[in-house]
């Protein structure tokens, strides 16, 4: 064997090894070639829904505006309301809703491993907006739930929710009835995580604010003490 093809062996070697010392999903969760490797699985399922967000946002906002306080100013309700929605809406369709238990659509699932990805790859500072657009859209919802799951969870389902609400009462159909019973007696349901939104306090922090005025044009309003 020619010292070239010992040498390339060795290195092959010297990944596997790697691979094997740690295991796979620490090599596929830690280096840049798996972080590579699971963006491309993962970023066509969400592509399209990520890119439609921002104006998805915009577009609420602008049709709803003239009942805001001002242009740019919204209450947090309102906020989670518009973004849950905008995020979750082609996302949480396939949900799952009995008399007495909730399970969200297994996208959702799949876009927490996406948005840890996204933030891994940032991390490593392997992230370019350029090569990965749409980690640009899953960072932004993953930092405004603060990186928890179970905040997640509960916005793919508040975006459900809010729809709903939102169905004129002479178009009401059974399920749309059935979420708004849902939203009133959320505590009485197996949703199988911890509903967990985020806080108003949180959300009017001014690093937080900013973010939110940057993506959206949407800024929430402090809580009156």
């Amino acid at each position: 064997m020619s010292r070239k093809h010992v040498l390339l062996s060795l290195c092959a070697l010297g990944a596997t090894g790697v691979a094997l010392y740690y295991g796979y999903d620490y090599y596929e969760n830690n280096s840049t070639r798996g972080l590579e490797a699971k963006y491309a699985k993962l970023s066509p399922e969400f592509s399209k829904a990520m890119v439609s967000v921002r104006n998805g946002t915009q577009g609420t906002y602008q049709s709803t505006n003239s009942r805001l306080v001002s242009p740019t100013y919204v209450t947090s309700r309102h906020f989670l309301d518009i973004i849950s929605k905008s995020y979750f809406g082609e996302l949480n369709k396939e949900f799952i809703l009995t008399s007495n238990s909730y399970r969200q659509d297994p996208s959702i699932d799949r876009f927490i491993e996406f948005a840890k990805v996204c933030d891994k790859m940032s991390e490593l500072d392997i992230y370019n907006y350029g090569d990965h657009p749409t980690c640009r859209y899953a960072n932004v919802i993953w930092e405004l739930s603060q990186k928890d799951p179970e905040v997640i969870k509960s916005l793919a389902l508040l975006g459900i929710m809010a729809s709903a609400r939102e169905v004129r009462p002479h178009n009401q159909t059974e399920l749309s009835k059935s979420l708004i019973a849902l939203e009133k007696n959320i505590s009485n349901f197996d949703l199988g995580f911890t509903y967990t939104l985020p806080t108003s306090e949180y959300l009017t922090q001014e690093n937080v604010r900013s973010h939110t005025r940057s993506w959206f044009n949407l800024s929430v309003l402090e809580r009156r003490k």
